[in-house]
């Protein structure tokens, strides 16, 4: 999935993998942005204004025409981040009348249920996901002054474990659970051990897995077998970041 430019606004397109030719435009309103595959990859959750105003949380199958489905709107931005594996619930981030993002869900089954707020999240949560469990969710803040990593239980938000050196960004967890993905500041993947019990969960020493120089929003993605990535990469010249496939990774 990709971001580009039409009439000076952006939309959001797919693009195939395993065809050079295949890529069409999914959405239609301007500046639609930060899409987020359905588990099942029938659909997108995105932002959008399409009416202009604050930013609102759409959802949209990909043979349909349209902007697809409103699922909550506000008086105040919101952006989708991740959507839980049962495909019922939408983990997104939205601004406060004072501009500070927080860490909500809402549910799609049932579009009349409001949105609930995360307990025990900060309010400068960045980049969170669930974890394929549905247990824990994993996310960046800067409460201590400096990008961290978290993993914190979901949903009661009671307990809350580092497991990222200073400055990381960008987690991502692998498809069975066992391992957590991010980003150092020197841009490179790192990859944390991740051990669940009885007491909670243990975090593992972070290891090195390759320097990424990745870029942009989402700047990478994780096959389901955790053996490849997709990353963004910066140009030399203005054009928009492209996008490279690394494949055969050794644990």
């Amino acid at each position: 999935m990709q971001y580009q430019p039409s009439n000076g606004a952006y939309g959001i397109w797919v693009s195939a993998l395993t065809r050079s030719n295949l890529e069409f435009p999914v959405t239609e309103t301007r500046n639609a942005e930060s899409a987020v595959w359905s588990p099942d990859g029938t659909r997108i959750a995105y932002s959008a204004s399409p009416s202009g105003g604050a930013r609102d949380l759409l959802v949209k199958r990909l043979d349909e025409a349209g902007n697809g489905n409103l699922v909550y709107h506000s008086a105040t931005d919101k952006w989708p981040l991740d959507w839980s594996s049962n495909r019922g619930t939408l983990l997104f981030l939205m601004n406060d009348t004072q501009g500070r993002a927080g860490l909500w869900t809402k549910s799609i089954t049932d579009t009349a249920a409001p949105p609930i707020a995360i307990p025990g999240s900060p309010p400068d949560v960045k980049q969170a996901r669930f974890s394929p469990d549905g247990h824990w969710l994993a996310y960046a803040s800067e409460q201590s002054g400096t990008s961290i990593i978290y993993v914190q239980d979901f949903p009661k938000g009671t307990m809350r474990v580092p497991v990222s050196g200073k400055g990381a960004t960008d987690p991502q967890w692998s498809h069975d659970g066992s391992e957590l993905f991010y980003l150092s500041p020197q841009k490179e993947l790192m990859s944390v051990p991740i051990q669940q019990n009885q007491g909670g969960l243990l975090g593992g020493t972070p290891k090195l897995l390759f320097r990424a120089r990745s870029a942009g929003v989402n700047p990478y993605a994780v096959t389901p077998d955790g053996q490849k990535f997709l990353l963004q990469m910066p140009t030399e010249d203005a054009a928009p970041p492209v996008i490279s496939v690394i494949v055969n990774r050794f644990r």
